[in-house]
């Protein structure tokens, strides 16, 4: 009857110290597992955050380059843009300055200044520039969000699985344990 009882008891103690491997294993391998699928994510996270970061600093660039042009949208700009063209039209209908200027050179004239008095009246469209700024940097708030986020789901699965596999090797440890005892005892 001791002879089937030992042998119960070895096979006890050799899955108590196979399931303490395989605890170490599943750990170990988690762990891996979740860096290697972790690092493609996050290297492409930090990639779209530079390249809003480096599209946040043209949008700056390009702002602060246009910003002279702005007092050019002046009110007092536009009007003397359109009393300009309004002399160009007038020298247009008038004969003696047709005669002169020609034609051609009239008409030219008249199309240029209408053109740069709608150029002026637009503005050199800083506010929009300014809302292109704030929307990359809500997208640079997100993609960071999403980067912490990411990180932080990683590092909570690995320690669930952890956990798991700490308190899975704590049971196998008291069955190698228990089962080396009582073939200590059976054997004296």
């Amino acid at each position: 009857m001791k002879r089937p009882r030992a042998t119960g008891l070895r096979l006890a103690r050799t899955l108590g110290i196979t399931g303490l491997g395989l605890s170490v294993t599943v750990t170990v391998a988690t762990w891996l597992g979740l860096l290697m699928t972790l690092a493609p994510a996050q290297k492409s996270l930090d990639l779209a955050l530079a390249q809003l970061e480096r599209l946040e600093s043209q949008l700056a660039t390009v702002q602060r380059t246009l910003a002279p042009l702005e007092q050019l949208g002046r009110p007092q700009t536009v009007a003397a843009v359109r009393t300009l063209a309004d002399l160009t039209q007038t020298a247009q209908r008038t004969p003696l300055a047709g005669a002169l200027l020609g034609q051609e050179m009239l008409g030219n004239a008249v199309a240029l200044t209408r053109a740069w008095e709608e150029a002026l009246s637009q503005g050199p469209g800083l506010t929009g520039l300014t809302e292109a700024r704030q929307t990359v940097r809500h997208w640079q708030e997100q993609v960071r969000s999403a980067r912490r986020t990411l990180d932080w789901m990683a590092v909570a699965l690995g320690l669930l699985v952890t956990l798991l596999c700490a308190w899975f090797a704590a049971g196998q440890w008291m069955l190698y344990r228990h089962a080396r005892e009582q073939l200590g005892r059976t054997k004296g």
